[in-house]
């Protein structure tokens, strides 16, 4: 008889991007690993039209009630203006399952929720979302040779 090797993977909760650090912020102001690459994704505040490829109505309905909100916020970026579209996907299918009088497919559900964690969108990570802080290109030798006012 053979037995069978499985993978529990890590334990606890997934460890977080540098990304998603600086947009909910450092709770416990951990100084960030020195081998970890630092991206500073430049922030979006005009809303993007929806993508093409959302399946049905109640996905761009879902669109056109939460992406001008979000955009307006300075949160999104161009790397990331994907997955809100996946995130208005997974509740058009779920929507639609419901307006059939069917059970929605419980790997979209899981979907949804992670995404709707991963945005901030439930009450208890609403807090946990800052919004981007718009680059500025400042000369740091400005000020020298002179006293403050």
């Amino acid at each position: 008889m053979e037995l069978l090797e499985f993978d529990m993977g890590v334990r606890g909760p997934k460890p977080k991007s540098a990304q998603l650090i600086n947009i909910q912020g450092n709770a416990h102001q951990h100084k960030p690993k020195d081998d970890e690459e630092k991206v500073d994704w430049e922030p979006i505040s005009e809303c993007p039209p929806p993508p093409k490829w959302l399946p049905n109505a109640y996905a761009l309905d879902s669109w056109n009630k939460i992406a001008p909100q979000v955009f307006a916020k300075c949160v999104m970026t161009d790397a990331n203006a994907d997955a809100l579209g996946v995130l208005c996907g997974c509740f058009g299918r779920i929507a639609e399952a419901f307006a059939q009088g069917l059970t929605p497919n419980i790997q979209v559900i899981a979907q949804y929720r992670s995404l709707i964690n991963d945005f901030g969108f439930t009450p208890t990570t609403q807090g946990k979302v800052r919004a981007l802080k718009k680059t500025e290109v400042r000369n740091p030798f400005l000020q020298n040779g002179r006293r403050a006012a």
